[in-house]
């Protein structure tokens, strides 16, 4: 249907209800709107296979109620090169995720109503969050890495410790600051105690 389709602006989708099977092999897409689309027939498919996102993909809300292949074909991954946003999604059918996530991804909230019907086959988790989602039957490449330089560390700790880290560097500055104003405020105070000794 959209195969090798190019949408150079961005490609609306909003709340639509795609009722037969939906090729988008090879599309391209500069930004991406899915939000609460809904791929209906449960005995079709939809194939966005080695499609590349280099905005943002937003399938915040959608529902596959068949077969949702984000995998890769011999043309190569799908690239999210931007922030895929899955989040409250709902998978009720198999779902193939072996694809490329260079942008953040956010798979919070999500319903794979079949963990064992799931596949991330993808080498790179590290920048993919699962907050609030059950992902304990979700099936896992055997050499996924989670964390950018610890493997294990998932998404979630490595914000964690950066908005630790911010706070910490926030406290400093302000450590600082205060000390300034407080020095500062000494010398305004001396200078206006000098003044009202000459009047």
């Amino acid at each position: 249907m959209f195969r090798l389709a190019q949408f150079c602006r961005k490609a609306k989708f909003k709340r639509a209800m795609f009722q037969d099977r939906v090729r988008f092999h090879k599309a391209t897409f500069k930004e991406a709107d899915f939000f609460s689309s809904k791929f209906s027939s449960k005995f079709k498919r939809v194939s966005f296979t080695s499609a590349e996102f280099s905005g943002k993909a937003d399938f915040h809300s959608a529902k596959f109620f068949g077969e949702a292949d984000f995998g890769g074909a011999e043309d190569g991954p799908v690239k999210f090169s931007g922030k895929a946003n899955f989040y409250s999604s709902k998978f009720f059918g198999e779902a193939d995720f072996s694809c490329k996530f260079i942008g953040e991804s956010n798979f919070n909230y999500v319903l794979f109503e079949d963990g064992k019907k799931i596949l991330f086959g993808t080498d790179d988790l590290s920048r993919v969050s699962f907050m609030n989602t059950d992902i304990t039957r979700v099936r896992f490449n055997d050499r996924a890495r989670w964390g950018k330089q610890d493997k294990v560390k998932v998404f979630e700790e490595e914000l964690l410790e950066r908005v630790i880290e911010e706070e910490e560097l926030l406290e400093v500055h302000l450590d600082f600051y205060l000390k300034q104003l407080s020095y500062k405020g000494s010398k305004v105070a001396a200078v206006a105690f000098s003044l009202k000794q000459m009047v």
